[in-house]
């Protein structure tokens, strides 16, 4: 597997380093989330069924997932924005 590395503005401050989950689209906050798991519940979301826990979220935008890190199953940490993403 091939490293690479993605800029752009956090959701929270600091720096992150994990697996990667990126989509163009966005999770719609809690609504989008089970509460419990952190697994995806959005319906027809790339990331359905797909638990956040651990990775690095990258999407094109975030609704209300500013309290995340108080969770057990948070993502290491939220980018978003317009990314480019290296060849």
């Amino acid at each position: 597997m091939r490293k690479i590395v993605i800029k752009g503005r956090g959701v929270w401050g600091g720096v992150a380093e994990g697996p990667a989950m990126v989509s163009r689209d966005t999770i719609q906050g809690w609504s989008g989330l089970d509460d419990e798991t952190g697994v995806v519940i959005e319906k027809g979301h790339p990331f359905e069924g797909m638990s956040i826990k651990g990775a690095v979220l990258v999407l094109s935008g975030v609704t209300a997932l500013a309290d995340l890190p108080r969770f057990p199953y948070a993502p290491r940490h939220v980018l978003e924005g317009v990314f480019e993403i290296p060849d």
